[in-house]
């Protein structure tokens, strides 16, 4: 589990403590889509040509949510090494386009790598959609949606 993921596990019962016994997490799951194994690169190539096309995508209470190519970066949880310059998240993508870009010189949430193509059906089909509290400043959003899936039936 990565940072991130146990961050999220710890502060969603804190965040809805109400819900805290309810047993989402403990369902069987729907099957779980096919990983994403590709480098940062053509990771990039099909969420232009597969991920983006999707957008606006619409949640199930009617809202719109967007998603740009800048924030592609964002999306990885994209990290500059130790020794190599910080480049904001639009220069970043230039550089993937231009095929300047140095895979080396960046960490990714390998979870999040996996999983990207996933988001769009996690906000279609949700199945749970958690408000956060302003006090909890691990997620910068009002919501969390959560999607659960069977480890062990893989599409």
């Amino acid at each position: 589990m990565s940072d991130f993921s146990e961050k999220l596990a710890a502060i969603i019962p804190k965040a809805l403590p109400e819900l805290a016994h309810y047993a989402l997490f403990h369902e069987k799951g729907c099957v779980t889509p096919v990983s994403n194994h590709l480098g940062i690169a053509d990771t990039y190539r099909k969420f232009c040509a597969e991920f983006l096309p999707q957008c606006p995508i619409i949640d199930p209470l009617g809202r719109k949510v967007k998603i740009r190519k800048d924030m592609f970066p964002k999306f990885l949880g994209m990290q500059v090494r130790e020794g190599f310059f910080p480049k904001k998240p639009s220069t970043i993508v230039e550089l993937i386009e231009a095929g300047t870009f140095c895979e080396e010189e960046y960490e990714v949430e390998k979870n999040r790598l996996l999983a990207l193509f996933w988001v769009p059906n996690v906000i279609r089909d949700p199945d749970a959609i958690f408000k956060v509290k302003k006090t909890d400043h691990l997620v910068r959003a009002d919501e969390v949606y959560v999607k659960v899936f069977d480890k062990l039936a893989l599409g």
